[in-house]
């Protein structure tokens, strides 16, 4: 991952998380990963159209895109990666948040 993808994955996290919290952010002014997918979408939608997995516990993340390594894998299924995913968290009162960086091979970032 280049040094402009790591800068637009912080941008879109701290978009995204502004609006999230009802904060205007600016007119015209809309959050989405490079697959076009958005806040408020459907996360289990997206996370079948992409291979990822999705168990409906209300804990769900969707790996939407990811950098190069960056290190040793530490887990089979997943890369040591940035990446920027979606999260359905429920159980916290998010949902189809937007998270960049996001590793999924340490487990956070």
């Amino acid at each position: 991952m280049n040094v402009v993808t790591r800068c637009s994955a912080v941008i879109v996290s701290v978009a995204a998380a502004l609006a999230m919290s009802g904060c205007t952010v600016g007119d015209g002014v809309t959050v989405s990963t490079s697959t076009g997918f958005a806040p408020g979408g459907d996360v289990e939608a997206l996370a079948t159209e992409l291979g990822e997995p999705w168990y409906g516990n209300g804990y769900d993340q969707v790996r939407v895109e990811s950098g190069e390594p960056i290190g040793e894998q530490n887990f089979e299924e997943y890369e040591n990666a940035y990446s920027v995913a979606v999260n359905a968290w429920e159980a916290y009162g998010s949902s189809a948040a937007i998270f960049a960086p996001w590793n999924f091979g340490v487990g956070h970032v």
